[in-house]
Order: structure tokens, then sequence, then C-alpha cells
């Protein structure tokens, strides 16, 4: 059924909770990194910075905070600066950009982290966690990268039968790929499973379709060459989470710039669908099925 599931191809009808706006709300409003960051481990400021720098290697840490005598956090130290003497050697201040509030939203994750490795996470202006790129392997981050290259792929879905109608976009692949699509619609229907054909594609074939498309291009704004480049970096990405993998092995400016690029597409691609829906269902409007609002 394909675009089916989220608009119908006969009134034009979008339907609920398919929207790029609906998937970034729930985790926009709802979820904050307060579902995921990690209590902080202290050291006090008398201890031994070869003792700290040890624990600290031990455990993975590249940082941890520093308490005083009255249990309260002063600073914080990195374990590659350490060395001899005592840990109130090597005390900095934690400064306003590298903290972030329990309550910002898991959307923004990503960015937050573009050229730091973590940050400090405050509650009520009080340090109390730490942050880091490799809590982006957790489950939650994880359903939402998830729940983003499922929709652009589903939108690529929408865009291939737009411009290739009546499937002939099939006629354009190379022999090998028509094959793969033949062998992998068999395969479903022997398993009593419908697909329709454009779900029987690779991404790599939607990849090499909406790129030699230039309408498609312009309407989104895509070179060739970074149209290409989104989709392999997608599919890199979607290949690391779907095949859980304990840690996600994308290069975390690819990553950033991926779902970046991600966003920019689904928004405008959300738009753009909804407009055509608006256009069929004016055009269907005398149908005799009508929808009615439940209170």
């Amino acid at each position: 059924m394909g675009y089916q599931l989220w608009m119908s191809p006969e009134t034009g009808y979008r339907r609920q909770g398919t929207k790029f706006s609906c998937l970034k709300s729930i985790f926009l409003e709802n979820i904050s990194i307060k579902e995921i960051f990690e209590p902080i481990l202290c050291c006090k400021v008398s201890d031994s910075a070869s003792d700290a720098k040890f624990a600290l290697d031990k455990r993975q840490f590249d940082t941890t905070c520093v308490i005083d005598h009255e249990n309260k956090i002063i600073g914080y130290i990195e374990a590659s600066a350490l060395g001899e003497g005592s840990v109130g050697q090597y005390v900095q201040d934690i400064s306003p950009e590298i903290v972030i509030d329990e309550d910002t939203s898991l959307v923004h994750l990503v960015n937050l982290l573009e050229d730091v490795e973590s940050k400090y996470v405050s509650s009520q202006g009080k340090v109390v966690g730490i942050i880091t790129r490799a809590d982006l392997n957790k489950p939650i981050p994880r359903v939402y990268l998830f729940g983003v290259i499922s929709l652009v792929e589903l939108h690529l879905n929408f865009w291939v039968n737009h411009f290739y109608p009546n499937e002939s976009w099939y006629d354009v692949l190379v022999e090998e790929r028509q094959k793969g699509v033949i062998d992998m619609h068999d395969k479903k229907r022997r398993n009593d499973q419908y697909l329709s054909f454009i779900d029987c594609a690779q991404l790599c074939d939607k990849k090499d379709l909406l790129s030699e498309n230039e309408q498609f291009r312009v309407l989104h704004d895509f070179s060739k060459k970074k149209f290409k480049q989104f989709m392999e970096r997608l599919e890199s990405l979607r290949n690391e989470i779907a095949h859980s993998q304990s840690k996600i092995n994308v290069e975390w400016s690819k990553i950033s710039s991926t779902v970046n690029r991600a966003d920019i597409f689904l928004s405008k691609s959300d738009l753009l669908i909804e407009n055509m829906a608006q256009v069929q269902a004016e055009e269907r409007k005398s149908d005799l099925l009508i929808a009615v609002n439940v209170a």
C-alpha cells in the first residue's frame, strides 16, 4: 500500500498521526534529556589526581565534577589533564556554555553535542548529571531517529510514485535492480504479505530514481550530488539503528547533518503533500462519504 497508509489516493485525505510535525512534537513536548542523562559521579577536591585519573580511565569517563568539603560541586576535571598532586590543582569552572537544563527536548540533542562530546545537566540551577554522545545509543533516541528515517522513506515512496506514475519508475532501473524488486515482491507474495511495487525497491533504488529527476531536485532544493550524499548517509544511519548495534558507528557530524537535512526535507515535503491532498479533497467533496466530528 505504501503511501496509502498515510494519504488516501482516492480522496487526498491525510491520515491522523502521519505528519512529521506529529512525530516531532511528541519528542519536543513530552520527552526531554531528563529521560536519558546519567547522574553525576564526583571526586573530592582533596583526592589524589592520579587516583582520580585511574578511576575515570577505568570507567571510560573523560570528565567528572569535583566537590568541596561540604559536598558542593565547585567545578570539573578532565581525565586527560590530570597529573601529580591533588584534584584541586586541576579544577575548572563549570561555565554556562557547557550546561543544559534537564527539560531540554531530546530533539535538540544531536545539535547540542555538535562540537563537544558531553555537557553537564542542571536541575533548578544545580548540576545533577551529564549527557554524552554515547547516550544517543539508548533506546529512546534511537526510536526518534528511526521514526525520522522511516518517514523519509515513506515520503520518497510518494515522490517516486508522483514523478513516475503507473510504476513507470520500474523501467528506469537497471536490469539487476529490476530483478531485485521482482524477487522481493514474489517473496512477500509467497508469505502472504502484500506490498506495493515501490515498497519492494531498495533505498538505493529510490536514491537513483529521484537523483535523476530534475523536478524533484528543484522542488526540494537538492543538487544531484547533495541528494545522493544525503541518501547514502541516511541509509548508513538506518542500517546501524536497524541492526541493533550496541553503538551507532557513524561520525557525529554526519549524524547531525543527516538529521538536520531530514528535518528540512520532511517539513517541506509534508507541506507540499498537504497542499496536494487539499486539492484532491476539493475535487472529491461531492463524494457520498463524509467525515463526522466525534465529540
